[in-house]
């Protein structure tokens, strides 16, 4: 099920993720857009960043030309929203199984933008 979000939320989150594609590698540049929009829709909304527990990389199962070290997504209402999945979302408890190759050896990490780099 797709995330409700309110009026005008939806195509001002796609906007943004447009505006950073999933092959840009400028997921933290989306995040950083998006969370504030999901914020007004979810007051717990969060970011995330994805490492691999194992390995270098953290994998899509959409192909890429360059391969990316992390990754970041904004949850709310126990949805993942990022350039990988788009604005409906997806949700939390399969997020990682439905979209990233070995998922297991994928960790969640909490994140303060203030500290991340571009």
């Amino acid at each position: 099920m797709a995330i409700d979000w309110h009026a005008g939320q939806r195509d001002e989150v796609k906007g943004h993720l447009d505006s950073h594609p999933v092959d840009s590698g400028e997921c933290l540049e989306a995040a950083r857009k998006v969370l504030p929009v999901a914020q007004v829709r979810d007051p717990t909304a969060h970011p995330w960043k994805l490492v691999p527990l194992e390995g270098r990389f953290v994998v899509p199962r959409s192909p890429l030309e360059r391969r990316w070290f992390h990754h970041y997504t904004v949850e709310l209402l126990k949805h993942c929203v990022d350039a990988v999945v788009g604005p409906d979302g997806a949700e939390s408890p399969t997020y990682l199984q439905k979209h990233w190759q070995h998922s297991e050896c994928i960790n969640w990490q909490t994140v303060d933008f203030a500290e991340e780099e571009t």
